[in-house]
């Protein structure tokens, strides 16, 4: 079996897959990444990495067209899970997406 760090290193993008955007307190969202990556995540916990969050559902021309938002964000651990927080900026369309359960495809660009 390869090493967290030999698997990072032979991957540019690391696919999350399809999740579930949260409500974290007060006007904070996150999306908690798979716990069977832990090892990757434990690898870029506290980077500054890019990530791509694809949305899949109709939001009604919130995006004018794009279906895709980039972001720089830094991967948090608690405990045995690991998360990123979305910008609150862009507060009106993460509280859309989970208002109406709407699944996003994440892709996380290693740094």
């Amino acid at each position: 079996m390869q090493s967290p760090i030999s698997v990072l290193n032979s991957l540019s993008v690391v696919p999350v897959g399809e999740r579930s955007i949260s409500i974290s307190g007060k006007d904070r969202y996150r999306i908690y990444l798979p716990m069977s990556l832990n090892s990757i995540w434990s690898v870029l916990h506290g980077s500054k990495v890019e990530v791509f969050i694809y949305i899949k559902g109709e939001l009604g021309g919130m995006l004018e067209g794009a279906r895709a938002v980039p972001l720089k964000v830094r991967i948090i651990g608690a405990g045995e899970r690991y998360f990123i927080h979305l910008p609150t900026p862009l507060n009106m369309l993460w509280d859309e997406v989970n208002r109406r359960k709407i699944k996003v495809e994440v892709l996380i660009r290693r740094p």
